[in-house]
């Protein structure tokens, strides 16, 4: 970056020496036009700002692309916990082939279909040209895709949240993994039972949490 503006400053210089060097030979004529040399200076710093700016411009909007993906966690994570207040505590009992029913479980909590898509997801091939058909459904004439896989776990699926021993690391809900593509720059987003969410690369998510249970869906299950 610093390379950059030192190129620019230089350039700026010469374009002005070029300018009174001109201004002191043409006092007496009328003003010229641009020559082509300063057009060509000109078009020089156009291009040296855009190299700098297009980088930054892209990394502001991938960050705000993370950002959202992991508000829509974050809602989710709390429309699951209205679910479960109303449900006496027994989670979701969702497989890998039936992601599609998160919108009938939690409509009532979050009736709006767009929480469930990720900015980043079709972007980044992530999830692919289309969705895979295990996420898709229609409820409520609703047409409906996630880009989200809800915890899908045997240890927790259809039980009471009571039994889980680590909540702080149990994983509610994240970026579907069906293909391990991360969407935020090498990482996924992971929204927890607590209310935080983590940015994490596929390989951390199938690490183990502090007693031993990997991957991430068994994380705080045992």
């Amino acid at each position: 970056m610093l390379d950059m503006a030192f190129v620019i400053v230089y350039i700026m210089d010469k374009l002005v020496r070029m300018a009174m060097a001109k201004k002191e030979n043409l006092r007496d004529r009328q003003p010229a036009g641009f020559t082509l040399i300063e057009l060509l200076v000109v078009i020089a710093i156009i291009a040296v700002l855009l190299a700098i700016t297009i980088p930054a411009v892209s990394k502001a909007m991938a960050a705000g692309q993370r950002a959202a993906c992991a508000s829509n966690l974050r809602q989710i994570g709390a429309a699951v916990h209205l679910y479960l207040s109303d449900r006496n505590g027994l989670f979701p009992k969702l497989t890998y082939d039936t992601q599609y029913r998160q919108y009938s479980l939690f409509n009532p909590y979050l009736a709006d279909p767009k929480i469930y898509i990720c900015p980043s997801a079709k972007a980044h091939g992530s999830s692919g040209s289309v969705w895979p058909a295990d996420y898709c459904s229609t409820a409520s004439n609703v047409n409906f895709c996630t880009d989200y896989k809800l915890n899908d776990s045997p240890n927790i699926a259809g039980l009471n949240i009571a039994r889980l021993m680590l909540p702080a690391r149990f994983v509610i809900v994240r970026d579907i993994d069906w293909l391990p593509t991360e969407r935020h720059g090498g990482r996924d987003n992971l929204a927890f039972f607590d209310g935080h969410v983590e940015a994490l690369s596929h390989v951390d998510s199938q690490k183990s949490d502090p007693r031993g249970n990997a991957p991430w869906y068994n994380w705080g299950t045992l």
